[in-house]
């Protein structure tokens, strides 16, 4: 016991993990990289599944859209409150109306 230095005894550390991917909230909160590759991993089982039935395809299309375009509205929210925080007047655009697709779903092709 005299050998060790403390730092190399094992620290008693309770980690709050995430249910479905069993990794330490911390480290998926800090580090921009384990994010991508755990939504790379998500993203890629999804097209994996959606590939398979021209339905599912047209849903995952769809669904993707209106992700994106809820992304978009954060990104503008997070730029909006950078620049309000530097104390930058910012007057508002008005809301950018998306496409509505085709009901067949041909117009994404």
């Amino acid at each position: 016991d005299k050998y060790y230095i403390q730092r190399w005894k094992p620290k008693d550390r309770k980690y709050v993990r995430d249910k479905q991917f069993n990794v330490p909230m911390e480290l998926t909160e800090a580090s921009r990289h384990l994010r991508y590759s755990q939504l790379s991993t998500i993203l890629n089982e999804m097209a994996s599944d959606g590939a398979r039935t021209n339905q599912k395809y047209l849903y995952v299309v769809n669904e993707s859209e209106r992700i994106f375009a809820g992304l978009d509205e954060m990104t503008k929210a997070d730029e909006l409150r950078e620049l309000q925080a530097r104390g930058v007047v910012v007057e508002k655009e008005p809301p950018i109306q998306m496409q509505v697709p085709h009901p067949d779903g041909y117009d994404n092709l």
